[in-house]
């Protein structure tokens, strides 16, 4: 089963995420999961947390597993000093579809950020095989072949 995904209520991405202009092209970024986990864990840490909230990861869980599926909303990433990626928002919704078994996460960015990150990407078919991209606006989607 698909896990469907949305950018509604995220776009223009440069009025929600720090690191991103209105200059910048919006994109879907395919990372690998494990990559964007490392990510995510690199985030709690920075502010000082031992790991996920547990309230807001079984949360997480629940919604995704909810019947029938209501769109994900996609995490959001930017670079808080090249070249450290953190989190705008959705580290606890990365953490969840990581601890669901998926092999990619997709996150919202801009076409520079994703550029400076080729060594997080994901494979973009599997990616199509795990989610349902049709309540995104953007339309480009990067990740390895």
């Amino acid at each position: 089963m698909l896990i469907a995904v949305t950018d509604q209520n995220r776009l223009p991405l440069h009025t929600i995420s720090p690191g991103i202009t209105s200059a910048d092209e919006e994109v879907i970024l395919i990372l690998e999961a494990s990559k964007a986990n490392q990510v995510a864990e690199d985030h709690y840490k920075d502010d000082f947390w031992d790991g996920p909230d547990l309230f807001k990861l079984n949360a997480c869980l629940r919604f995704l597993k909810k019947s029938p599926a209501e769109p994900l909303e996609l995490p959001i990433i930017y670079y808080n000093v090249h070249p450290h990626v953190r989190f705008c928002d959705g580290r606890h919704r990365t953490t969840a579809l990581v601890d669901m078994g998926l092999k990619t996460v997709p996150v919202l960015t801009s076409k520079t950020i994703a550029n400076g990150l080729v060594h997080l990407w994901g494979k973009k078919q599997t990616a199509l095989d795990e989610y349902d991209f049709t309540n995104c606006t953007t339309k480009t989607i990067l990740g390895t072949v």
